[in-house]
């Protein structure tokens, strides 16, 4: 039983025969479903706001690097800029289907462009760096990765660059690897067709499609695991609104009585009823009774007693 009044309990009385009367305390279960309307409605806006917009934010973050994802809306665009005319026509014809195989799944339009060793030379034989100011002046899409070739003393030098967009989808690992084995093969001998179909396999291979139920699936399990503090509260204030029910019950079972009593201080700075004195059986009982529950006599008022007291 809980023998001390807190703010917002319920109160209940009952009245004994050897004249006193006995309190009863039970937490206010309008303050717990009020708690829990409010933790409910912030799951709500959880669920119906937050929710959405990761989706949305996910959906969007895919559709970035899924760009090309519609296999009704394809793209066009010069793979192959031979200016130096360092593969056959049909050569260009399999790496162009390997490059559109490529951009079906990824997104990524490849530009392969071949360009005179006087540019490379003119900048400080760097294919790279060539390959960036190509890019640039050619105003590429963030969505290519241009293959630079130049041919200087019979050997064929790479450089690569690569649009922002393009980085979602080829890894430094890969992007590093892409380059070394292009250079590998060179060393190899590998003629140039064959050289650039092999790197294009290995970022075709390279290359795992994100599952998109998986993401949402991590979205929402994210979402809910988030909510699992907002339903523990919940669960703990329903077990405390059922454990006030039956303890109603129970006090209304042991002869008690639902009171609105008025609530004073002691002495002891403790918030309890506030009780008067029977003047003719000397009972106590709860100011405001309209009668003595003792002996039926004229309740206690402001204007005819002053013999209140508290417990």
């Amino acid at each position: 039983m809980n023998n001390n009044y807190t703010k917002g309990c319920q109160t209940y009385v009952r009245y004994t025969d050897d004249g006193e009367a006995h309190f009863e305390y039970v937490r206010s279960r309008k303050e717990a479903i009020a708690s829990v309307l409010i933790i409910l409605l912030l799951m709500i806006i959880v669920i119906n706001v937050l929710l959405p917009s990761i989706i949305t934010y996910v959906t969007l973050k895919d559709n970035t690097l899924f760009y090309a994802s519609d296999i009704n809306n394809k793209k066009t665009w010069n793979m192959i800029n031979d200016n130096e005319n360092l593969l056959l026509p049909e050569e260009k014809t399999e790496i162009e289907n390997k490059i559109i195989e490529y951009y079906n799944k990824t997104g990524v339009q490849i530009v392969i462009e071949t360009i005179n060793s006087e540019q490379y030379i003119k900048y400080n034989m760097n294919a790279n760096v060539l390959a960036e100011k190509e890019f640039k002046v050619n105003n590429y899409d963030n969505s290519y990765l241009l293959i630079l070739i130049t041919n200087y003393e019979n050997e064929n030098i790479f450089g690569l660059y690569e649009g922002d967009s393009v980085n979602k989808v080829i890894t430094d690992t890969d992007y590093k690897k892409l380059y070394n084995n292009i250079n590998k093969n060179e060393k190899l001998k590998l003629s140039l067709k064959e050289n650039l179909i092999n790197c294009i396999n290995t970022l075709n291979n390279s290359f795992v499609v994100p599952d998109k139920n998986l993401i949402y699936i991590i979205v929402i399990s994210a979402a809910f695991v988030s909510a699992l503090p907002f339903l523990f509260i919940v669960i703990a204030l329903l077990i405390n609104i059922a454990k006030s029910l039956k303890r109603d019950k129970k006090l209304l079972k042991e002869g008690y009585k639902k009171v609105d009593p008025t609530i004073i201080k002691n002495n002891e700075g403790i918030y309890t009823p506030k009780l008067v004195t029977c003047k003719y059986c000397g009972g106590t009982y709860m100011y405001g009774e309209i009668s003595c529950p003792h002996c039926n006599a004229p309740g206690a008022t402001e204007e005819n007693t002053d013999n209140t007291k508290s417990m």
